[in-house]
């Protein structure tokens, strides 16, 4: 059996031959092979954001260990990538050190003493701020990805109890918010890195939380017909890649060659459709296929209002067609 050639012969092919629900997922095994989509955005980040954690001047000392966690539901998030990390205290010779979580690593001191598994990001002396929040600067941001929990730990060679302010641990999770979870760690009171020796006995105290902020920075996926990154976007988005191909397929659409359709789709933002940057639903699987006729089951203006935000679709589909026309002009130039 020949391999379909690009999305919307094989699209075609199967909607028209096959109506079992069975095969409703079909997009997801299709492939073109005269254009290369983007994964991701080609800049950097495509927003950023700040962790704000509590103060409440519980404790100081040495250094704390604590958790971040990427979330992997509701946002086609690609990677988050933390740039600076802000603490204060009498500070001194800063490092700041990363490791993946893996199984019972978490929380589990007698697995912080392993510096061969830490890696080290940031390496400088900071003259103290006890008062005011002092940025640590890395020379290349943190790259967490979805779904995976990295511990950090921020530590200062101070001889004495000044060197990090943090807190007691009041909460299961630290800080929340659409991207990521920060969960309370162990703090450290010895002026050497990893050290088990403290000032008074073992040096690492569990049930404490980090204090200070996180700037990080988010770079979300671009859609595909694969299913593992059609999954991650929001469903009023899904039924928008649903929508313009069934629109490709008859009036003054169809003209428009499959890989600019496909193009334009793939740059489209995951917000394009009705969604806000607000924490949205799990997607789930929206069929491509209806029992009832695609045409009249996805062309209706019921199923549209279904969708969420109709008005904010329709400036969407606004956006889109404005595109189409350019990217069109620009294609007959050629």
């Amino acid at each position: 059996m020949a391999q379909p050639e690009g999305l919307l012969e094989s699209y075609l092919a199967e909607t028209n031959g096959n109506s079992d629900n069975n095969n409703h997922s079909n997009i997801y095994s299709l492939q073109t092979h005269r254009l290369q989509l983007e994964t991701s955005a080609n800049y950097t980040v495509d927003d950023s954001f700040e962790v704000d954690t509590r103060d409440h001047e519980d404790h100081s000392f040495c250094g704390i260990i604590f958790d971040v966690e990427v979330k992997n539901e509701g946002l086609p998030i690609y990677y988050l990538g933390i740039d600076r990390i802000w603490v204060r205290g009498m500070l001194g010779n800063m490092t700041v050190w990363y490791k993946k979580v893996v199984g019972e690593d978490a929380n589990n001191v007698r697995f912080f003493q392993r510096e061969d598994d830490w890696t080290n990001i940031f390496e400088r002396f900071k003259e103290p701020s006890p008062f005011s929040l002092t940025s640590l600067e890395l020379e290349n941001p943190l790259v967490l990805k979805p779904g995976v929990r990295y511990s950090l730990y921020i530590h200062s060679s101070r001889n004495d109890d000044l060197g990090i302010v943090y807190d007691d641990q009041r909460n299961h999770i630290t800080y929340e918010d659409d991207f990521v979870n920060v969960y309370p760690g162990t703090a450290h009171i010895s002026p050497i890195a990893f050290d088990n020796h403290g000032w008074w006995g073992w040096a690492w105290r569990p049930h404490r939380e980090f204090v200070g902020r996180i700037s990080y920075g988010v770079r979300y996926l671009c859609w595909k017909p694969e299913k593992s990154i059609h999954m991650q976007f929001p469903k009023s988005f899904q039924q928008g890649v649903v929508t313009l191909l069934l629109c490709s397929k008859r009036g003054p659409f169809s003209s428009i060659p499959e890989d600019i359709v496909l193009y334009i789709i793939n740059m489209c933002s995951w917000d394009w459709f009705g969604e806000s940057k607000q924490i949205v639903d799990k997607p789930t699987i929206i069929p491509l296929v209806s029992n009832h006729g695609i045409y009249r089951e996805f062309f209706s203006y019921q199923t549209f209002r279904k969708m969420g935000n109709w008005r904010s679709f329709r400036y969407g589909m606004a956006s889109l067609i404005l595109l189409i026309a350019v990217l069109l002009k620009r294609f007959l130039k050629l």
